[in-house]
């Protein structure tokens, strides 16, 4: 296999909370983003039929150059990421090549024209963001992921804070878009929240319906909540085969409120209780790894594994924010080696190393200016203050 192929473009297309299309949520194409102003591809509401949506120019083109084995403007994000050691979403996702009911590349050979378009196409992979509903709205984020950043800022499209994908509310009308999901191996739920969002809950009950309860269900979650109205996610639950919930924890206590603005740590403490122990749940986390929380991964990694809610090395994601006044590189340059230091005496470093080195090696050798405006003005309008959750920066800001 070359360097540059991805599975995806073969069993998955992706598109945002607006609906614009991408072959992944890594992948730097046409958005509302000013950063991702990048390759175009068309929105979900251009189409009607999943065939018309997999071969458009832009994929034909990108599965075409990956056979080549040449480099993609869209794949740039894993690029980079693996050029600091560490695991990209592309090898993540080169992995499920030759599993049981996903594809392989004599398939892949066989359905793919000279053109690059594709013969056929099943969903096989489905990353689901039906709309930008969220109860929180986290340092990181945005508007576009989330409409409580929205309200907060006051941004409204087309007269609302709520952003859909989609041109109906009609879930079989919405459904139809992605071809037959009989196939459907793998689904990941992201957001928004998508536990407040009741085209998830229509979606489980559709899958139920289809009789596909076979396919693998997983969740990006910030499990401050385990039910939407009569919905219970505990009820649901038992009726999959296999059901993995990435709970998104980036800090513990205050700083974790401090970060994911809107939270509350006890309620978060108590849901991982809750479904810890459940027999068909693996439970991982993804820590959105920022200059908020570079001095306290060590302790977040502490309690994680200290209390065996994590236990293995798959077991976590250290995924670094790309935007300049999130990244590690745009941590104080006085207060980098004492990160590093830090990190390096994690008692949980040797099982974490090939993460966490990526982590201090893209800190040490990327550079963005301290955001200070940037912090002290969202301080300024949620009323809080940083130097009280990490006292080490009060000289910067």
């Amino acid at each position: 296999m070359n360097k540059t192929f991805c599975i995806l473009p073969w069993v998955h297309f992706f598109h945002d909370t607006e609906g614009y299309i991408r072959p992944c949520c890594n992948a730097r194409c046409k958005g509302s983003n000013p950063i991702d102003q990048r390759v175009t591809y068309n929105t979900m509401k251009d189409y009607s039929d999943h065939m018309d949506i997999i071969n458009q120019p832009a994929f034909n083109e990108l599965r075409n150059r990956m056979l080549r084995g040449e480099e993609s403007e869209e794949c740039t994000y894993c690029y980079e990421v693996e050029s600091h050691g560490g695991e990209s979403p592309r090898l993540s996702k080169n992995s499920m090549l030759d599993l049981d009911k996903m594809i392989n590349m004599e398939k892949i050979n066989e359905m793919t024209n000279s053109d690059g378009s594709l013969k056929d196409f099943r969903m096989k992979f489905w990353d689901v963001r039906f709309n930008n509903i969220c109860n929180i709205s986290c340092r990181m984020c945005g508007p576009m992921w989330s409409h409580t950043w929205a309200k907060e800022e006051e941004i409204k499209i087309n007269g609302s804070y709520i952003i859909n994908a989609h041109d109906t509310d009609k879930f079989k009308e919405i459904v139809s878009k992605y071809g037959p999901l009989d196939e459907l191996y793998d689904v990941f739920f992201a957001g928004g929240e998508v536990l407040f969002q009741k085209e998830h809950w229509e979606m489980l009950d559709y899958l139920i319906e289809i009789g596909n309860t076979d396919v693998m269900l997983n969740y990006v979650t910030n499990l401050t909540k385990l039910d939407y109205n009569n919905f219970k996610l505990l009820e649901y639950i038992p009726k999959f085969k296999d059901v993995t919930l990435t709970v998104s924890l980036d800090a513990t206590e205050d700083l974790l409120e401090y970060i994911r603005w809107g939270s509350v740590w006890g309620d978060i403490v108590n849901n991982l209780n809750a479904v810890r122990n459940l027999e068909n749940v693996h439970l991982r986390v993804n820590h959105t790894t920022t200059l908020y929380n570079l001095l306290s991964l060590p302790s977040t990694i502490d309690f994680l594994y200290d209390n065996e809610y994590l236990n293995e090395e798959y077991d976590i994601d250290l995924s670094i924010a790309p935007e300049p006044h999130n990244h590690v590189g745009a941590f104080p340059l006085g207060l980098k080696e004492q990160a590093k230091e830090q990190i390096l005496k994690s008692k949980y470093y040797p099982l974490l190393k090939t993460k966490l080195d990526a982590v201090i090696d893209t800190m040490l050798n990327t550079t963005y200016d301290f955001p200070k405006e940037y912090i002290n003005k969202l301080d300024k309008r949620r009323d809080c203050d940083i130097t009280n959750v990490i006292p080490e920066l009060k000289p910067y800001v």
